[in-house]
């Protein structure tokens, strides 16, 4: 019986870890867009 809970409690747990990776990975590529734009418009701001 403890070794179900205890795989449960991992399983949870990498399920947990798994959904942070993922909310990071969006902010990082959130990031990354939000950079590319900034860049763009200093680039667009340099030409004129």
């Amino acid at each position: 019986m403890k070794e179900v809970a205890k795989s449960e409690k991992e399983l949870g747990l990498t399920k947990m870890s798994q959904l942070e990776q993922e909310s990071r990975f969006m902010q990082l590529k959130e990031d990354l867009v939000r950079q590319q734009s900034i860049e763009k418009v200093e680039i667009q701001n340099g030409d004129c």
